[in-house]
């Protein structure tokens, strides 16, 4: 298969229906050029549809104008919610944390989250963090593309891909966004997988106000605590280097971290778990052309979905004008 050409473009092929995958595949479209979505599974389905939808500026700080965008162009689908975030500590280094994001220095940050412990240092509030649905807005922005699940990518080159039953798809470039599974396509990437198990507790609408981080994120057990659009309080996450291994379910430890902020949590049952896997690379995000002149974009680890649309329109942007 070669797709069709806009001008002399024959096309970009783009592996992973993830976010940061359906992104760039948006953009690229937005430009004007023909492009095709690949994954072996459905859209949204591995990383980014398990995802707590956190839009942070502790780890995307330039990603909250691209969801914004998205938010205008298809509400129900990202569903956001500027609910902001309070940064929690049990020492010292609100001021330095907040002069780095632009937040607000809390001097006690029970007043404002009534769940909290009380007699806790200064927390810090950024008010412009967000809450999305990555999953929906993943879907939504692949809607708008040539998409193909079940299409198993085992052979990406700069000039096309080739399908694990030998089918080959010619292109102008390739993208590789395939989260965790990267180093598959491309080893020099350097992705590796790293596991978190999330939890849902309650349900207990109104008892998180805000999304609550403890400041040793993404070192704690319990990183993040907030409600969910379904009224469930979401407790996430684990961070594990330990490949693809869902592991044995560490549920009650998840709670128990949590209930050390927030001791109501202590009484929720637990109604969900699950495990999902980060794209996690030592150097960071990549996001540009490798060597081999296949392009790339991924090693978010959790920043993925904040920072995915934005880095999306970059690499589409590079890629373009390349």
């Amino acid at each position: 298969m070669t797709l069709s050409g806009v001008g002399t473009r024959r096309g970009v092929v783009v592996v992973g229906a993830g976010i940061c995958g359906a992104a760039t595949a948006l953009a690229l479209h937005d430009a004007g050029v023909d492009v095709l979505l690949l994954d072996r599974g459905e859209v949204s389905g591995a990383t980014t549809g398990l995802g707590e939808g956190n839009v942070l500026r502790v780890d995307a700080p330039d990603g909250h104008a691209a969801w914004h965008d998205l938010a205008d162009r298809f509400p129900e689908a990202v569903k956001l919610r500027a609910k902001g975030s309070l940064t929690v500590f049990r020492g010292h280094g609100a001021a330095e944390l907040a002069a780095r994001v632009g937040g607000e220095v809390v001097p006690d940050p029970h007043t404002i989250e009534p769940a909290l412990v009380p007699g806790l240092p200064p927390a810090v509030l950024v008010t412009a963090d967000l809450q999305v649905d990555p999953r929906a807005t993943a879907r939504a922005m692949a809607a708008e593309v040539p998409v193909r699940t079940g299409a198993e990518v085992v052979r990406a080159e700069p000039d096309g891909v080739t399908l694990a039953g030998g089918e080959r798809i010619a292109a102008d470039a390739v993208v590789i966004a395939a989260g965790p599974w990267s180093s598959e396509l491309a080893p020099e990437l350097d992705v590796r997988p790293r596991r978190g198990q999330l939890i849902a507790l309650g349900p207990a609408p109104g008892l998180v106000c805000r999304k609550v981080i403890d400041a040793s994120y993404p070192a704690a057990v319990a990183s993040v605590i907030e409600e969910a659009l379904s009224g469930a309080v979401y407790v996430g996450s684990s961070r594990d280097d330990v490949g693809f291994d869902p592991g044995t379910p560490h549920a009650d430890a998840l709670r128990s971290a949590a209930a050390a902020w927030m001791p109501a949590l202590a009484e929720l049952p637990i109604v969900r778990t699950w495990v999902g896997y980060r794209p996690y690379r030592p150097g960071g995000p990549f996001v540009g052309r490798l060597d081999s002149g296949v392009w790339a974009i991924t090693g978010h680890e959790g920043a993925g979905v904040g920072q995915g649309p934005a880095d999306g329109r970059r690499l589409a942007y590079a890629l373009t004008a390349s």
